[in-house]
Order: structure tokens, then C-alpha cells, then sequence
């Protein structure tokens, strides 16, 4: 049971490792893994027989129990074929005699319409059923003939055609049977139609026809692929369970995926353990989407739990499943463990593929790990897998943030010498990478070419150009900018306000800072995470840690939940100052609120015990952040070398920065700087022992 798992997994240690339990396991308890890849896993076998869905199982049935041979596709199609023929040489049946084809049964009739609509020959399919239904060929019901068109037509995207063949339907003076209004939902829903198969669904209610499983399965899906709202889901949820449907495990297996794909994880465990406690077994779809949205939600924990549990059922996982789990680590810069996930790949015998590179690039990327992603990045061309436009991107982005812009501009060269085209995000990140080196005039020619090479700017685009020019501190021209963006035909996101007002605000232009906040709420743009934690770091940075405060107070009162990024803009406000309590408090409050503890928390942490010259609580949170399995970053030992010079223990910084330099981190200018200051230091200044407070000399240095 999912729950089960879940409590077991709370359990585990922040010492917790993972490469033995994920090893593939010599024997499971069923099936074979021979029955997996034949698709004859339990959760299929048990989700079907209890599903009792399959229409064509139907009719598979009834003719067997006729007496049916084993050639029976050979005959079904030797008994139709001339009427096909004559209706694909001259559009019409015409019979020689009234006696003719009397005898063929009704199974023979639909898989022959089946057969046509498998070759794409719809339009004769559609023809030899309108002869069927006018000359009264069927002698049982004609649902699952119709139905059978309609799903030809579906999958070749015409819409407007099913309904025609419905309306024929129509004319016999009952509304729809219910396989003909299942297909016809699918039609729907499968070509982006959702809120057409949603008055379909109202309509078979009004009519009086009972929707069954699948007709919500079809719905769900639906809106899960038309990524609409959760609400919407859980409405549809809500009228199932007023009409006291008997849910199977393939439509839970559905709202499970819906409510993961909607970033929804409560729910979706929900889903789960009513799935499980209805007898049914999951299905590796939704083990995967549920791994995906609790690792989207920093919860690895509990990811890692559901990724056990899906082996413990019997399945075996892909690289697909593997990769689920690496981003969760990945995302929350928890390398070890990313790199035991990795370690487990090969030894399940499986390959890398581009999005497993593409995780591990983007995870080193973002910690500032250059070597590690240059080493992943190596690797991948080695394997033979080669990097994608993304891929590329993150290595411009590496060397964009880590101030190697010319490194950036390399990689752009070498995409495009592998034949890779710069697409728009390409074009972005270069924008982005002139703008915050300060060379907005490069900048503005990328802006110029994209333009000439026919490549549509969008509102990311303009919110690059934008922050270009706040970089280059060109504050007077950033209305017209803005006036231009619109004009442009794209309207300011609360991302473009965020820009704008962290700018302003930074360079202490409060009067423009509420001028665009007014503007915000003007055009309806509601402020989002990000704009309460720019504000929560404003008003630290500035000194007003109530106004900070406040607004994490008026941020839960909107109905925003606060995330990790705003408890860590007021524990950075707090860290400046070097008060560390209140930092700690932060601390405190972030977990009471269910977050997860985090790279960034923990580094904030560490400098609020610098600011304050108490270096040995800084090393003690180095320490805590090892135990739980964080990898620290470049920051992290800046941070610490930083911590020593302020205590006075300069010899000790050439240590650090070795250990920083063989974890892998590659030092920026600001630790070379550090580093060159604790030596000089060192040189100038002779040690002495009183200078050191008593009793601090024997104690460790972390």
C-alpha cells in the first residue's frame, strides 16, 4: 500500500543511501519479468478483469460462442470484400440478388469496418455502414459499429464527420447508445475539443443514459492532456461520486496521472489509496507521475518510497523511471544521491539517454559545479548521445551565471557547428548573458536578429531586454520599453513586474517601485510568489524587517502559499545583519510549514553565523548539511572562508578551499579573492596565542 510505503519512507535517515535497493531484484514474486514486457503485469491483468470494459471483447466473445473457426479475420474479410470493392470503384452498393449477404453475422459486419478504418479508408467504412444501418443488416444492436467509425474518424482528426454519422444514428428516435457516445466524447477530447465532450457528458445525463467508467476515463484524459485546471477534474470527480459510480482501477489510475500532471500531490495519493484500498493495483503509469509531481514538490522522501513501491510490485524500472527519480534529487541539488540514481542505471544494465544527461547537466549547472557539467557533458558526446538545444542552453547558462561569458558565447558556436539551430530560447540566454555582463548593445543587436531571421520574440525576450537594460542601469528607458513590449502585441507578465521592481527597488526608487506595483494591479495581474519574495528581500536588504515581515503575512492572506524562496529572502535579510536567531527562526518556520530544508536555507545559515563571527556554528551547519545528504556548492565554502577570516583563522582557508576544489566546486573569483586575503593575512600578521580567545585554540575547526 502506498501508505505503507509512505510511512517507511519517513522513516529513513538523513544518512539514507540508495544504490543496494535500487539494484534490479534477482526474483519477484510475480510475474516473470518476461510476463512485464509481454504486458501481463498484475496491475493489468486484475485492472482489466475488473474494468469489464473492452467493447471489442464483447463481440470477440459472442463469436466464439457462434462457433466461429480460427480463420475468422480470413473469412469475415472474403464475405465483404466485394461489397468494398464495389463501393470503392463506384461509391454505391447495388445487390444482384435480394438473398445476398443475408447470412454474414454481425461480428463479421464490424470487423470488417474495424479493418477499413485500421488502413484509413474511413470514407469507405462510413459508406458501408450507412448501407448496413439503411438496408437493417444488423440483427443486434448497432452501437459498436458506429462506435467503431467514429473512432476511425477521431483518429484522423474529423470531428465535425463523427457527429454527421451520430446524427444518423439520431434518426431512429433515441439519443445515443453508449459506446456511440463514448466514442464520440473521445473524438472530442482526443483532438483538443474538451469542453465539447464536457456538454456531451451533460447531455447523456439529460437524455438519461448513465455514464459509465469509461466514459470518464475518456473525460479525464481529456482534460489531462488539455492540462486544464484541477478543479475542473475534481468536478467531474465530485458528479462520479453523486451518481455512486463503482470506480474501476483503470479510471483511478487516471485521476491519479490527472492529478499529478495538475501538480496536485495530496490529491493524487488520495486517488492512489483509494485505488489500493479498492483492491486494485497501480498501474507504472501512475507510479511514474506520482514519483514526478512529489520530486516537483521537493518531496524525495516520499518519492523515493513510491519508487520502491513500484518495484515491489512487480515492476521493473526503465530509464524513464530512473530519470523520474534523478530529477528529484537533482531538483533539490541532493547530488549523491542523484549520482547513486546514475550508479543504478548501469547496473540495471540500461543506458543513459539525453534526458538523464540533460538532469545531471542542469542540476552541476546550477550549483555552480563547471567541472562536474563539463565531465557530464563530455560523457554524453562520448556515449554517442548527442546534446540537445536544451542542453546547450544550460551550458551557456552555466557559464552566463558563473560570469564566463565568452565560454557562453563558445558553446553557442558549437551548437550551431553540430548543425543544431539557435531557436528562441537559445536566442534568450544569449539576450540574458550580454544584459548581465552590462553590454546591452549586444544585447540589442541578438534583439535585432531575431528579428531579421524571422524568429517571433516573446515575452521572454522582451523581459531579457528589459533586465539588459536595469543591468546597464538605464532606468529612463525602461517605460518605453515597457510601452514597446505591448505595443509588440505581448502584455507584461508579473514576471516583467518582477524585473522591474527589483531593479527599482534595488536602486531605491520607491516612488517608481509603487507606481509599477499600481500599474500591476491596473491590468489584473495578480502578484505571484515570486513578486511577495522580491518584495520580502527589498524591504530586508533595506533594513524595514517589519515591512518584510508583513509581507509574508499579506502573502498567506491572498491565498499564496509561502515557498522556500520566501523564507529564504527574509532568513537573507536577517543574515545580512547577522542576526542569527531571527535567521534560525525562519529556519524553524519553513519546516513547520512542510518545506523541505534546502541548499539555499542552509547557506543563508552559514552566513548569518559569519556576519556574526561565530565560525564554528557556521561549520556546524556544514556539518548538519552533510548528514542530510546536501551537497554543498560554491557559495557553501565561500560562505565558510569567509567565516574564518572574520574569526581569524586564516591558516585554515587554504584547507577549505583544497576540500572545496576536490569535491568538485569550482571556485569562483569571489573564493580566489577570499583565498589570496587569508594568505596575505597569514604572511603579514604573526600568529599569536593570546590572540585567540581562550579556550577556542583546542576546539576543531568545523
Amino acid at each position: 500500500m502506498a501508505s505503507q510505503a509512505l510511512c517507511a519512507g519517513s522513516l529513513i535517515s538523513s544518512k539514507w543511501t540508495i544504490p543496494s535497493s535500487f539494484r534490479p531484484r534477482a526474483a519477484v514474486a510475480s510475474p516473470s519479468p518476461a510476463a512485464i514486457l509481454d504486458g501481463k503485469s498484475p496491475s493489468k491483468e486484475l485492472n482489466r478483469s475488473a474494468n469489464g470494459r473492452s467493447y471489442s471483447g464483447r463481440w470477440k466473445k459472442e463469436k466464439k460462442a457462434k462457433g466461429a473457426s480460427g480463420d475468422e479475420p480470413d473469412v469475415a474479410w472474403r464475405n465483404v470484400a466485394p461489397l468494398v470493392k464495389q463501393l470503392e470503384e463506384e461509391g454505391r452498393i447495388q445487390l444482384k440478388s435480394e438473398e445476398s449477404f443475408q447470412n454474414v453475422p454481425d461480428w463479421q459486419w464490424r470487423f470488417a469496418l474495424k479493418r477499413l478504418c485500421e488502413i484509413k479508408k474511413t470514407d469507405i467504412a462510413w459508406l458501408l455502414l450507412k448501407w448496413l444501418h439503411n438496408e437493417n443488416r444488423f440483427s443486434g444492436s448497432k452501437d459498436i459499429p458506429f462506435s467503431i467509425v467514429v473512432n476511425g474518424l477521431s483518429k484522423e482528426g474529423r470531428v465535425k464527420d463523427a457527429f454527421v454519422v451520430v446524427d444518423t444514428l439520431k434518426t431512429d428516435g433515441e439519443w445515443l447508445p453508449i459506446a456511440t457516445a463514448n466514442a464520440l466524447i473521445e473524438a472530442c477530447s482526443r483532438n483538443g475539443e474538451v469542453e465539447k465532450s464536457l456538454d456531451l457528458l451533460q447531455s447523456m445525463r439529460e437524455h438519461g443514459l448513465q455514464p459509465d467508467n469509461v466514459t470518464y476515463s475518456i473525460i479525464i484524459q481529456g482534460c489531462t492532456k488539455a492540462k486544464m485546471e484541477p478543479t475542473t477534474i475534481l468536478k467531474v470527480y465530485e458528479q462520479m461520486q453523486n451518481e455512486k459510480l463503482d470506480i474501476d482501477g483503470k479510471l483511478y489510475n487516471d485521476l491519479i496521472v490527472a492529478s499529478a500532471i495538475g501538480i496536485d500531490p495530496d490529491r493524487a495519493l488520495f486517488f492512489m489509496e483509494k485505488l489500493q484500498s479498492g483492491g486494485y493495483e497501480p498501474e507504472m503509469k501512475s507510479f511514474m507521475a506520482l514519483i514526478q509531481v512529489l520530486g516537483q514538490s521537493g518531496r524525495t522522501i516520499e518519492a523515493e518510497a513510491i519508487f520502491e513501491e513500484m518495484k515491489g510490485n512487480g515492476f521493473i524500472p526503465n530509464t524513464r523511471a530512473y530519470n523520474a527519480l534523478l530529477a528529484a534529487f537533482a531538483r533539490k541539488g541532493m547530488m549523491k544521491h542523484a549520482e547513486q540514481v546514475v550508479t543504478a542505471i548501469k547496473e540495471a544494465g540500461l543506458d543513459m539517454n539525453e534526458r538523464s544527461y540533460g538532469l545531471l547537466v542542469d542540476a552541476y549547472a546550477r550549483a555552480g559545479r563547471l567541472e562536474q557539467a563539463m565531465n557530464v557533458f563530455k560523457s554524453m558526446k562520448d556515449a554517442g548521445v548527442k546534446p540537445n538545444a536544451f542542453i546547450y542552453s544550460r551550458m551557456m547558462s552555466m557559464f552566463r551565471d558563473t560570469g564566463q561569458w565568452q565560454d557562453s558565447i563558445r558553446m553557442l558556436r558549437e551548437m550551431q557547428e553540430e548543425g543544431i539551430p539557435p531557436n528562441k530560447h537559445v536566442y534568450n540566454i544569449l539576450i540574458d548573458t550580454y544584459g548581465k555582463n552590462g553590454q546591452l548593445g549586444a544585447a540589442l543587436r541578438v534583439f535585432d536578429k531575431m528579428k531579421s531571421e524571422d524568429i517571433r520574440r516573446d515575452v521572454v525576450t522582451w523581459n531579457s531586454l528589459i533586465e539588459a537594460c536595469c543591468k546597464a542601469e538605464k532606468f529612463s528607458q525602461i517605460p518605453d520599453l515597457y510601452r514597446k513590449m505591448q505595443e509588440d502585441g505581448h502584455s507584461p507578465t508579473a514576471h516583467t513586474f518582477n524585473i522591474i521592481i527589483n531593479h527599482l527597488g534595488a536602486n531605491g526608487d520607491w516612488e517608481m517601485v509603487e507606481k509599477f506595483l499600481q500599474e500591476m494591479q491596473i491590468l489584473g495581474v495578480v502578484r505571484n510568489e515570486v513578486t511577495y519574495t522580491t518584495l520580502v528581500d527589498l524591504y530586508g536588504r533595506s533594513g524595514r524587517f517589519q515591512e518584510a515581515v508583513d509581507c509574508v503575512e499579506n502573502m498567506k492572506a491572498s491565498g499564496v502559499k509561502p515557498s522556500s524562496a520566501v523564507f529564504c529572502a527574509l532568513a537573507n535579510a536577517y543574515a545580512q545583519e547577522g542576526m542569527c536567531e531571527q535567521a534560525v527562526g525562519v529556519f524553524r518556520d519553513m519546516e513547520k510549514s512542510g518545506i523541505e530544508q534546502n541548499l539555499t536555507m542552509l547557506n543563508l545559515l552559514i552566513n548569518a553565523f559569519s556576519v556574526a563571527g561565530k565560525y564554528l556554528e557556521a561549520f556546524a551547519v556544514f556539518d548538519y548539511m552533510s548528514e542530510a545528504g546536501i551537497s554543498p556548492d560554491v557559495v557553501t565554502y565561500t560562505t565558510l572562508m569567509k567565516a574564518l577570516i572574520k574569526g581569524r583563522r586564516f591558516e585554515k582557508v587554504p584547507e577549505l578551499y583544497d576540500e572545496m576544489v576536490s569535491s568538485g566546486c569550482n571556485p569562483d573569483e569571489m573564493a580566489r579573492d577570499m583565498l589570496r586575503s587569508a594568505v596575505r593575512f597569514s604572511e603579514e600578521r604573526q600568529w599569536k596565542p593570546e590572540s585567540v580567545p581562550a579556550g577556542l585554540d583546542s576546539q576543531p575547526w568545523r
